[in-house]
């Protein structure tokens, strides 16, 4: 079973090289994902494809070594400057690598057996802050974040923006991503990417995601979703860490009152009824989990 599981990576593995290298070699890819109609035009040492593969490496190691061993390794009789390749980078556009991972991905599942768990696709959203460069352009875009001693005194600021990925947890797959202010609320990075769920998906999110807007959209798009709720959290959420409630029940949750607006604006339902999961991890504590699955033979 193993060998056969291993020979169908290579396979897969294999196929998705030779995707990926006639369509990054394909003149409308070019065309489309090159900052102007001029880039990448004449014969240069940093071709469209070059600095794609480059960038694709994420080596960790300094830039100029990178290229060195470039050259290196493709025999080439040339030298490549670390300044030169920064200039070749900006003519490349980020969208490259957008269509890139959309494609890989759809390649994937249509050329393999998707793992699924009581039929559902299983995804998790999380999301990671990122420090950024300190610079006034980046400062534009992301926003920047006063830094404060013990006093509270300010002493700087820094850059940093919120990064946020749905990730298919049982085929080790990425699906999409975002990046975003560095104050943005993870919760609203996820709209963003709702239109990457199927019906047969599963979402799963942490405590910062317990929120009304959240769950409602997942169920006006008729998605589904799987929450570890805190203790702070709504009051039905509340009362089932009491010792007298049930492992399980349906309820009815209606909007808070902070949340009304903006979810009267976005035109999403004011009630929505979920089932509460409490459950008992291995080091004897309770959690209580919130669910678009309200049929209880499902086990959550």
């Amino acid at each position: 079973m193993i060998i056969i599981y291993w020979v169908e990576f290579v396979w897969i593995k294999k196929n998705l090289v030779i995707y990926i290298c006639d369509k990054i070699c394909n003149l409308e890819f070019i065309n489309t994902h090159k900052n102007n109609t001029v880039s990448f035009t004449r014969e240069r040492k940093l071709s469209f494809v070059t600095v794609l593969i480059l960038v694709l490496r994420n080596s960790v190691k300094s830039l100029q070594v990178m290229l060195n061993e470039f050259v290196l390794h493709t025999k080439q009789t040339f030298t490549v400057t670390a300044s030169a390749f920064c200039q070749a980078r900006h003519k490349l556009k980020h969208t490259a690598f957008i269509e890139l991972n959309n494609d890989i991905v759809a390649k994937y599942y249509a050329e393999t057996e998707v793992k699924r768990l009581h039929w559902f696709r299983l995804t998790a959203f999380d999301c990671s802050i990122i420090t950024l460069p300190a610079s006034e352009e980046l400062k534009t875009v992301f926003g920047a974040r006063s830094i404060g001693n013990h006093t509270g005194k300010e002493i700087g600021e820094y850059t940093r923006a919120t990064f946020e990925v749905c990730y298919d947890v049982l085929n080790n797959i990425a699906l999409g991503c975002v990046l975003s202010r560095g104050d943005t609320y993870e919760a609203d990075l996820v709209t963003n990417m709702l239109d990457i769920l199927n019906y047969d998906d599963l979402a799963v999110f942490d405590r910062g995601y317990a929120c009304f807007p959240l769950m409602a959209r997942f169920m006006a798009k008729q998605r589904h979703f799987l929450i570890r709720c805190p203790k702070s959290s709504f009051n039905e959420v509340q009362e089932m860490f009491l010792e007298d409630q049930p492992e399980s029940k349906i309820v009815t949750l209606n909007v808070p009152a902070k949340h009304a607006k903006s979810v009267r604006l976005a035109n999403l339902p004011s009630t929505i009824t979920i089932r509460l999961v409490k459950v008992e991890i291995s080091t004897g504590e309770i959690e209580v989990l919130i669910t678009s699955l309200t049929n209880g033979h499902i086990q959550v």
